[in-house]
């Protein structure tokens, strides 16, 4: 299903685990996808650059759909 929009803002609550460091802006984003968390968060947001993995762990992630930054 393509989306029109062309921004993705993701909200999460409840956070368990972030990233000590995030990717540069040279980094290109590759890859990503959530999981049902299995140990002390209810979900998982990986996310693959071209250096650097992030992984955030939460409770609650909600996704909101924009043609423009906010």
């Amino acid at each position: 299903m393509p989306f029109s929009e062309r921004y993705v803002h993701i909200t999460f609550t409840a956070v368990r685990k972030r990233p000590l460091h995030l990717p540069s802006k040279k980094e290109w984003w590759n890859w990503e996808e959530f999981h049902l968390g299995g140990g002390r968060s209810k979900f998982c947001l990986h996310v693959l650059f071209t250096d650097t993995t992030v992984e955030i762990s939460a409770d609650e992630i909600s996704l909101r759909f924009s043609n423009q930054i906010s």
